[in-house]
């Protein structure tokens, strides 16, 4: 699980375990999606033969659509990324967000209704495709 973290820049801090991960708070269909980066992410969708492209629509070619930057950098999030900063009370940098979320169960639900919202957003555009 680390290492999928890792690779979608959403890294655990060194003294956290994922034993505190999982049993600390639900991690549900859409959280899932986001920290292991298997959701419907162009990168994923190319790679198994459900889209041409893998590059983010909204932010040009040379942008590959994958967890890390949808989670972080895409335009289309920018207003559910700043209501999860507000709550946050802070920026929240690729690396950081499971810290972030294991703080208190506030700062997890808030990750977790802002990975739903961007998975659910993400297959609604997909089937729109389609």
């Amino acid at each position: 699980m680390e290492m999928w973290l890792q690779n979608a820049g959403l890294s655990l801090a060194p003294q956290k375990t994922e034993a505190a991960l999982v049993s600390s708070r639900k991690v549900d269909f859409y959280l899932t999606q986001v920290l292991s980066g298997h959701g419907c992410f162009r990168h994923n969708l190319k790679r198994f033969g459900h889209a041409e492209k893998y590059w983010c629509p909204e932010c040009g070619r040379s942008i590959v659509e994958d967890a890390r930057h949808v989670v972080f950098e895409c335009r289309r999030f920018a207003r559910e990324r700043h209501r999860l900063e507000t709550t946050a009370v802070r920026s929240i940098p690729p690396g950081n967000l499971v810290e972030v979320m294991l703080e208190n169960q506030m700062l997890w639900d808030a990750v977790a209704f802002f990975a739903a919202a961007l998975m659910q957003r993400l297959r609604s555009i997909e089937q729109e495709r389609r």
